[in-house]
C-alpha cells in the first residue's frame, strides 16, 4: 500500500476526516440528533503514529492495551504480525488482547504460536468459501472465559467472537472482535445489512457496562451523510455505545475511510486510542488504551547467598583477621 506520506498530518489537520467533529458540526436535518450527542463530553485521544512513535508514547504504560486488526489471512501474514508485536514487546508496549479479523481458514491454533500469549482463540465459516473469520490473542497470565451468548457467528452476515477477561481482582470486561462483510452470495445489500442490523442491535442490547468491541463492520463513519451510517451511530446511541476512533483506518490512493471501529459503552470521559502506521494488511492496525491499570506483578523475595568474587575475599579477610584466641573452644 503506497500512499502520500504527509497524507496522516493533513488528516489530523483537517476537522473534515475526524468523525466527532463531523457528527458535533452537522447541521444536517437527518443528523438532527447529534446535536448535544455523548460525543460532546469526551474528550478523544486518537493519533496516527508510527511503530517506533508508538513504543515511546506514555500514555500506554501499565494500562490494559487492546489491539485490532483486519489481517486478510493469518497464514499469510503470521510472521510480519510476530514481528510486530515483537517490536512493540521491545519497549513493553504489546498488547494484552489481540482482536484479528479475516483471518480465514485455519485448521488448528498449534501452528500460531505467538510469543508471550496464549494459544490463539478463533472461529472460521463452516464452508471451504475462502474469507472471514475471527480470532483473539490473549497475553499469559490473563484469566478469561469464553463467551458463547454473544459469540454470534453468521456467515458473511455477522462474525464475532467475545470473551470476558479478569482486569484486577475486581473487574471483569466484555471483549469482542466482530467482522461485517460487506457483500453476500444470496442477498442483496439491503438484505445483509438488515440481517446484520438486527443481529447487532439485540447482541449489543444485551452486553453489560464495561463492553469493548473491535473488529472490521465495512461502514465508514465518515459518511455520516449516509442514511446506513445515521441508523448504525443511532443504533450505538440507543445502547449507550460509542466510537473512538476518529480518523480513516484503510488509506489508498483515492481513498480513505475509517471502517475499523472500536465501540464500547465505558464511564471514561477520556478515551485514548492510536491508529498504528503498519503495512501488514490495508487496513491499520488500531488500540485503545482501558482506563485500567495492570496488576503490578507480585515479586517473591528468595534468600540467596552473595558468592561474588569481591564478597569472598572480604569474607577471607575477615577470617584471617578474626583472633581465634578469644573463642572458648571445647573439642
Amino acid at each position: 500500500m503506497t500512499v502520500n506520506p504527509n497524507i496522516h498530518n493533513d488528516i489530523i489537520a483537517d476537522p473534515e476526516w475526524n468523525f466527532v467533529s463531523r457528527i458535533v458540526n452537522s447541521n444536517d436535518s437527518d443528523t438532527d440528533f447529534f446535536t448535544d450527542s455523548p460525543y460532546s463530553n469526551i474528550e478523544f485521544n486518537c493519533s496516527y503514529v508510527s511503530e517506533s512513535q508508538f513504543t515511546i508514547q506514555t500514555v500506554t504504560v501499565n494500562k490494559f492495551n487492546v489491539l485490532s486488526l483486519n489481517i486478510q489471512s493469518l497464514q499469510a501474514k503470521f510472521e510480519s504480525l510476530k514481528l510486530f508485536i515483537n517490536y512493540l514487546s521491545s519497549s513493553k508496549r504489546e498488547p494484552e488482547i489481540i482482536c484479528l479479523q479475516e483471518i480465514w481458514r485455519i485448521e488448528s491454533n498449534s501452528e500460531f504460536n505467538l510469543p508471550g500469549y496464549q494459544p490463539l482463540i478463533f472461529k472460521t465459516r463452516t464452508n471451504l468459501v475462502q474469507g472471514g473469520g475471527v480470532g483473539i490473542f490473549i497475553k499469559n497470565g490473563i484469566k478469561h472465559q469464553m463467551c458463547p451468548n454473544y459469540s454470534i457467528f453468521q456467515d458473511r452476515i455477522f462474525e464475532s467472537l467475545f470473551i470476558e477477561v479478569e482486569v484486577s481482582k475486581n473487574k471483569k470486561i466484555v471483549i469482542g472482535s466482530c467482522y461485517r462483510p460487506n457483500t453476500h452470495p444470496t442477498f442483496t445489500g439491503t438484505q445483509q445489512l438488515s440481517s446484520f442490523n438486527e443481529i447487532f442491535s439485540n447482541l449489543i442490547s444485551t452486553l453489560p457496562a464495561d463492553s469493548f468491541i473491535l473488529g472490521d463492520f465495512n461502514i465508514n463513519l465518515l459518511n455520516i451523510q449516509n442514511r446506513t451510517v445515521i441508523d448504525f451511530i443511532d443504533t450505538l446511541f440507543s445502547f449507550g455505545f460509542l466510537q473512538n476512533i476518529l480518523y480513516p483506518t484503510r488509506i489508498a490512493q483515492n481513498s480513505a475511510t475509517l471502517i475499523d471501529h472500536v465501540i464500547c459503552n465505558s464511564n471514561s470521559l477520556i478515551r485514548n486510542s492510536f491508529i498504528i502506521i503498519n503495512d501488514i494488511s490495508d487496513h491499520y492496525p488500531v488500540l485503545y488504551s482501558l482506563n485500567f491499570d495492570l496488576p503490578k506483578p507480585k515479586h517473591k523475595l528468595t534468600p540467596s547467598r552473595n558468592f561474588a568474587p569481591d564478597r569472598l575475599a572480604a569474607f577471607g579477610n575477615s577470617l584471617r583477621n578474626m583472633n581465634w584466641f578469644t573463642l572458648n573452644l571445647c573439642f
